[in-house]
Order: C-alpha cells, then structure tokens, then sequence
C-alpha cells in the first residue's frame, strides 16, 4: 500500500515519506488515534491508518503539524502523536444540542433515503428520527463493547462516532459482546433475516458490501 501511494509524491514531499516511513517501523499493529482534519480523529488498524495518513497529510495537515515528531520512533512516536491530536471536540452521547444521535444520521445517511440511516450488521434502512423511540427505532451499536473497555458513555471513549454505529436494537442485543470471528449459525432476528451469524461467544457479519464489513 505504501508503495503504491508514494509514486504520487514528488521530490518536495520527502517529509511525509519519512513520516510515513518511521510510522510503519515503529508502530505494532493495532489502533491508534491520527487526526483526519480539524475536529475528528479516529481508531482503525495500522494499515488502514497509514493509507489515509497519506491522504490526509497531503492535502489537509496544515504547515508543522507533524513537525515535533522529527526524529521520534517507538513509544517517543507513540506519544508525541497522542499529545498532538488529544485536544480534538468531543461529542456528547445525549444532548438537546450537537450529540452522538445527530452525527450518526450524517455518518450512516442512507443515500438512497437522506432521512434514513443504514443499520450495522442488518444493512437495513430507518427513518434517522426514530431514535430509540421506545424500543421501536434504532440505537447505537459500540462496535468495541463497553463492557469490555468499562468506559460506558462517557465523552471521548464512549462517544467516539467511529466506533459509534445506528443499529437495530434487538440485532445490537443480540451480538451483544461477542467478539468478531468467523462462526456458522445463522441469526434470524424478528424481522427476519440479518445476514449475521453467530455462535455463544463470536459474531460475523456478512454484509459487507452494504455496511463496508464485520
């Protein structure tokens, strides 16, 4: 992937090779916070990271951004990416003002439907102003449990909209806290097929040409 990236960089963009370069000796692989833009960061697998890094630091970092990890490697690196994207907004999970409910129908929009949002795992579609609505709408799925990170709804771990998706209520009760892993018993929800399957401890989905894969 970096390979491919770099023949797109001319000569004057020796600093972001090098940035990128030191990022793919130093990091292990996991999930790490890398800022995407003036308000949002977010957590995904090194790989993934290091592609939109590329993106994002060509046409989006503005001048010195990255500047003070010069020379850092390893848990230095590590830090020093912490301490510059750390102060960026946090959302609350429930709020009569800008929260979690409001940045999900952007982020899920049904483009087939503005008012809709699609539902993780299912890929159904429902009305986005339907939120909980007794038990009738849709809720908000953490894709790392919360109980298996104890950090409930709090701003910041709880509230992060990337690991933030609208989601059936019952398909959410059901997957539970399971773990993402290959399993062969098919989940039937209610409503009727989901396209999940499940075991007593795993979860997989496999609609992944409409939710971008679980």
């Amino acid at each position: 992937m970096i390979g491919v990236i770099q023949k797109k960089y001319g000569p004057k963009d020796r600093k972001i090779k090098e940035y990128l370069s030191i990022l793919e000796r130093s990091l292990d692989f996991g999930s790490y916070n890398i800022y995407l833009g003036q308000n949002f960061y977010m957590k995904y697998s090194i790989g993934f990271v290091l592609s939109l890094l590329c993106f994002s630091l060509y046409s989006q970092i503005p001048n010195g951004y990255y500047s003070s990890v010069d020379g850092l490697t390893g848990i230095d690196l590590k830090s020093e990416l912490n301490t510059i994207i750390k102060n960026h907004i946090e959302f609350p999970y429930t709020s009569g003002s800008t929260d979690v409910w409001d940045i999900l129908k952007e982020t899920d929009k049904d483009p087939d439907n503005p008012n809709n949002v699609i539902l993780l795992y299912s890929g159904w579609s429902k009305n986005g102003n339907q939120e909980f609505n007794g038990g009738n709408g849709w809720n908000r799925e953490h894709v790392w449990p919360k109980s298996r990170g104890n950090f409930g709804d709090a701003e910041g771990p709880g509230t992060d909209v990337h690991a933030l998706r609208p989601c059936d209520i019952s398909v959410n009760a059901s997957r539970s806290n399971r773990w993402f892993a290959e399993c062969d018993t098919e989940y039937i929800d209610g409503d009727g097929p989901t396209g999940c399957y499940m075991s007593a401890t795993e979860w997989v989905c496999e609609n992944k040409d409409k939710i971008g894969g679980f």
